[in-house]
């Protein structure tokens, strides 16, 4: 088998762990205003985070045509790896994930099973959710939104905060949209209707940068009006600033990235096709989204 420690890396993508590490973890402080006494919040975490590289090795193994276009150097596309082997791997990670739900609670085997049915369902051509422009949007808001904070839920015994249920899966749904812009090119001969395909680079840039902004100065409203507790007015404060802060440099990378693109559409070097890789507008998004999530999580528990 070809597949070393560099290749697995390739084909998991773990640096998409840090939410399931970090998103839990911050609904749990929102639901019980407390840390978690015991490991089941650890034992999710790493059910999910099984879940999650099983899905983008499987999204890889759909994506193939793709990432021959967009990402050649990945190994499925340049023959490092098999698809039989990707395959494998998968079916192996969600199989861990799934299993591992059976020392948490019945709940939260359902709730990863609906992970697993919907990572399907994103690239498999018998629904191929992906190549729908709302795509991108559900499958965030499901995995890595409405999951994790159920998740979190299954192991608690208070009540739901439907207001921060909401909020935290909204963030989610928003930014998921990001990563299309690194795919644009194979998409587009694809017959992939993304956001950005659809909107253009900048609404939809727009829309991702200005929509968190929206639903943090919303939450401050509604601590305002005491619908939620009024310390929540600090966290939004904060959040906001802290939003506003970071759109340029989210801009300016997602500008790189359309360069790239039309570069790339243009040229068809083998340069060029070496620098289309995975972005630093992706990573620096989500872990802003986190910082918001940690934000609210924290002021919870004060």
């Amino acid at each position: 088998m070809v597949l070393n420690l560099k290749n697995f890396i390739e084909l998991t993508i773990p640096h998409y762990l840090i939410i399931v590490l970090i998103s839990p973890l911050a609904a749990f402080l929102v639901i019980n205003q407390q840390f978690p006494n015991n490991i089941n919040i650890l034992m999710i975490i790493g059910s999910l985070s099984l879940a999650v590289l099983g899905f983008n090795t499987l999204n890889m193994v759909f994506d193939l045509n793709i990432d021959k276009i967009d990402k050649p150097k990945r190994p499925l596309p340049n023959g490092q790896v098999t698809l039989e082997e990707a395959k494998y791997l998968a079916i192996v990670l969600l199989a861990l994930s799934l299993v591992s739900t059976f020392l948490v609670n019945n709940f939260f085997t359902l709730l990863i099973i609906g992970f697993i049915i919907v990572a399907y369902f994103y690239s498999a051509p018998q629904l191929y959710i992906k190549k729908y422009w709302w795509g991108s949007t559900f499958t965030g808001m499901v995995l890595y939104g409405i999951i994790p904070f159920l998740s979190a839920a299954s192991i608690s015994s208070n009540e739901i905060p439907i207001i921060f249920l909401i909020f935290f899966v909204a963030l989610f749904s928003i930014i998921s949209n990001i990563k299309d812009f690194e795919d644009t090119v194979g998409e587009e001969k694809n017959k992939i209707k993304s956001l950005p395909l659809i909107l253009g680079t900048k609404n939809t840039t727009i829309l991702i940068l200005a929509t968190p902004i929206l639903l943090t100065i919303s939450m401050g409203g509604l601590a305002t009006l005491n619908i939620i507790p009024q310390k929540f007015l600090y966290a939004a404060i904060i959040s906001t600033l802290f939003l506003i802060s970071s759109t340029n440099i989210i801009w300016k990378e997602i500008r790189k990235i359309t360069y790239q693109n039309i570069i790339f559409k243009e040229l068809k070097s083998d340069r060029t096709k070496e620098i289309i890789t995975q972005s630093n507008a992706v990573t620096l998004t989500v872990i802003i989204t986190l910082m918001v999530q940690i934000t609210f999580a924290l002021v919870s528990i004060i």
